[in-house]
């Protein structure tokens, strides 16, 4: 407010100079006028100034009090979550955070205060004001017509901006194989196309909203200079003065300057206003996911009923009506051909995924009735694809949580990983690079592992934990389980090897999706001998 009183401070000097000084020729006048316009001007200064930084220090509240809910959500187990990027989720946020600071806001803050010149004009005389209207009501036109051809095709670009920049996340993480097989210029040339159609659909959308901000500054122009016209006609007449005229040129350009404004910075709008969507549906999809009552540590009874999962995009469902129930300390061995649906099922018993029909139960308990933080420190995984990230072995193995030493070696010492660790130079403190390219593959496994049972877990899934093993580490994992077994740890493993089955007490057998025996391990064993007969 005290800032748009003072904008009328530059109106009301020249007011004061063309119908005071001029025509008095008091020189002190003139100097008094003068030092205290300037005066105002420093004002004006200082209040843009804690204005912009008023909003700065927004900005970084917002993250302060929205980036961990941000990150979360970007990385929850929702459909919405595995379609975007992390990437993508932190420039939305980006982009939102931007705008708070940006142009638009500053016009928006700015806007309720041009009746304020609307009405000084019309002080002055009735067509300046009418003019100043007739001006405001052509630029929302234009700001309306904007909106209308814009909005499709910038939320269009940003659709295929956001897939290609999945896309390219993707092959990021397998620039391995993707490098080995000379993939490279292909994969480019896909990404390329993505990111060529979204930049064709902003460019046609900001060449629209550039004629749009062309006509609007046309409209400004020929108001201010009509603005002058007419004053200078009623100067003639004898109805205002020439201090009016000048004065009244000025208003009118302050008057018309927000919503030319905003018109200007449209695009960083719609492109704010998609991004906060995006980032509201993302927050909305992960808070329905979690819920908030505290439920009792479990002692990792699993019983699934009716399980089955239809992936999108697909007819045949990946697994169809599983069931089995395992007690506290048993251990599974899924077993099955390739595409049978193991991984499928590991990934649903962790709750990553959400089955399409039926439920996954601990303790009697669904496992959407957990939240995904909660859920965590209780599982246990080990999959195919080993990551490991880049820091120290200690760090790995801790999940990056801030632990007793103690609680990392019980873990590598579970995991029978703990003499390979302490040879190598720093031992525990051993940093790595992202993926583990430090170590090789079954030294990668093992320290896995001991992330996996880190922390006492319910439930342990192993996913082909043996693949990458000697007979040695077969042994060790073998005592592993025997280990967890023995401290009341339910134990899912699934692996094509047999060295394993000696210490599993049921076996589930898939194929096709479909659960084809489950029972304990020497009755399925026996049929399936039955049957090969």
């Amino acid at each position: 407010m005290i800032l748009n009183v003072l904008m009328l401070a530059p109106s009301i000097y020249m007011l004061h100079v063309y119908d005071r000084v001029l025509t008095s020729q008091n020189r002190f006048t003139l100097l008094a006028i003068t030092g205290l316009v300037l005066v105002i001007y420093g004002i004006i200064g200082l209040l843009e100034w804690l204005r912009s930084n008023l909003l700065v220090r927004l900005s970084a509240a917002i993250d302060l009090a929205e980036s961990e809910k941000i990150h979360a959500a970007a990385f929850a187990p929702t459909p919405l979550a595995r379609q975007m990027s992390p990437a993508q989720v932190v420039q939305d946020f980006a982009t939102v955070r931007q705008l708070v600071t940006g142009s638009f806001v500053l016009a928006l803050l700015d806007l309720p205060w041009v009746p304020l010149y609307l009405g000084v004009l019309f002080a002055f005389e009735w067509p300046l004001g009418l003019l100043a209207v007739l001006g405001i009501v052509l630029l929302i036109c234009i700001a309306i017509i904007t909106e209308k051809l814009s909005k499709e095709p910038l939320q269009e670009s940003s659709k295929i901006a956001s897939q290609a920049a999945f896309m390219l996340n993707k092959q990021h993480r397998n620039i391995d194989i993707i490098s080995a097989l000379g993939m490279i210029p292909v994969l480019g040339k896909r990404w390329q196309t993505h990111n060529q159609q979204a930049l064709l659909l902003q460019m046609q959308a900001s060449d629209k909203m550039a004629k749009l901000s062309a006509v609007g500054r046309y409209i400004r122009l020929t108001l201010q200079s009509l603005v002058l016209g007419v004053g200078a006609y009623l100067v003639l007449e004898g109805q205002m003065s020439g201090g009016m005229m000048i004065a009244g040129s000025i208003l009118l350009g302050r008057a018309l300057a927000p919503v030319e404004q905003l018109i200007a910075s449209w695009k960083q709008f719609m492109q704010g206003m998609e991004a906060n969507q995006r980032l509201q549906q993302l927050l909305q999809a992960n808070q329905q996911q979690q819920q908030d009552f505290d439920l009792p540590s479990p002692m990792g009874h699993i019983s699934v009923e009716n399980l089955s999962l239809v992936l999108e995009g697909r007819k045949e469902p990946v697994l169809q009506q599983i069931n089995f129930k395992l007690n506290a300390g048993q251990i599974l061995a899924v077993v099955g051909a390739s595409a049978s649906g193991k991984t499928s099922l590991a990934r649903l018993l962790l709750g990553i995924v959400q089955p399409t029909s039926g439920e996954v139960r601990l303790d009697n308990a669904d496992l959407r009735q957990w939240s995904r933080d909660k859920l965590g420190k209780y599982m246990g995984y080990l999959p195919q694809d080993i990551e490991l990230f880049e820091g120290t072995i200690a760090e790995n193995i801790a999940r990056f949580q801030e632990v007793d030493d103690s609680q990392i070696i019980a873990a590598a010492q579970l995991a029978h990983v703990h003499d390979m660790i302490v040879r190598l130079p720093q031992g525990y403190q051993t940093v790595i690079g992202e993926g583990g390219l430090n170590l090789s593959g079954g030294q990668r496994q093992r320290i896995a592992l001991a992330r996996a049972v880190f922390g006492q877990p319910k439930l342990v899934i192993l996913d082909e934990p043996n693949s990458n093993l000697d007979d040695q580490g077969d042994a060790a994992l073998a005592q592993t389980l025997v280990d967890l077994k023995q401290q009341g740890t339910t134990v899912i493993v699934i692996s094509h090897r047999t060295h394993l089955l000696n210490v599993v007490d049921q076996m589930l057998l898939l194929q096709d999706g479909k659960q084809l025996l489950f029972s304990a391990k020497d009755k399925v064993l026996s049929q399936l001998q039955s049957g090969a007969r």
